[in-house]
């Protein structure tokens, strides 16, 4: 039987988080759990998924919001939201941002599993915001980096290399400069100043 990507499960809400676990053990699918969103886009940064499910009612995210948090993720990534209704803005919000899903609370384990295990039979549709941590074949073969990376006639400096991967990080995050400063994890001054000096601007 083919390993399955896991489910990443975003919450505070104990039952929830358990619920959910135990239907991935039975389904021979790893489920992972964070309390916080911050530190689960780190690890979905490097851990591909299948699905996200995620509370919105924490504390704005994490200070991060909704919107910001969406664009950060793979774009392939199916997400259910969790939320109260006394706010029909989210409610819209979230489903115009591609999360696949909006799940009222208070809700039980076994609802959120139905409706997970619907999203995941159907086609998946690429969120119109986030970003693409998987590029295809062709994208990849195209990608000026990875080309300096294979020549080995002639390798680049490790100032090339860094030219070549800040410009990529910056097409990643749209050329939204505060964003590729945080992927690239240095101060946006810092990035400034490198964009001045590799004339990226």
């Amino acid at each position: 039987m083919a390993t399955q990507a896991p489910i990443m499960v975003i919450s505070r809400q104990p039952e929830l988080m358990k619920g959910i676990k135990s239907w991935g053990e039975r389904q021979g699918r790893p489920v992972l759990i964070s309390r916080s969103a911050r530190e689960a886009l780190e690890q979905l940064r490097s851990q591909p998924t299948d699905a996200v499910v995620i509370d919105v009612r924490m504390p704005r995210l994490d200070g991060m919001g909704l919107s910001n948090w969406l664009s950060q993720l793979d774009r392939e990534t199916t997400v259910i939201a969790i939320g109260n209704g006394d706010s029909q803005k989210t409610l819209q919000r979230a489903l115009s941002q591609g999360v696949r899903d909006f799940v009222l609370s208070p809700v039980a384990p076994e609802h959120v599993v139905e409706r997970l295990e619907k999203a995941l039979a159907e086609p998946r549709e690429p969120r119109p915001n986030g970003r693409s941590f998987h590029p295809s074949r062709e994208e990849s073969d195209d990608s000026p980096l990875l080309a300096a990376l294979r020549n080995r006639s002639r390798l680049p400096s490790l100032k090339e290399v860094q030219k070549l991967y800040i410009e990529h990080v910056l097409k990643e995050a749209g050329w939204n400069v505060s964003q590729a400063a945080r992927i690239l994890g240095i101060h946006r001054s810092s990035l400034y100043l490198k964009l001045k000096q590799y004339g990226l601007r």
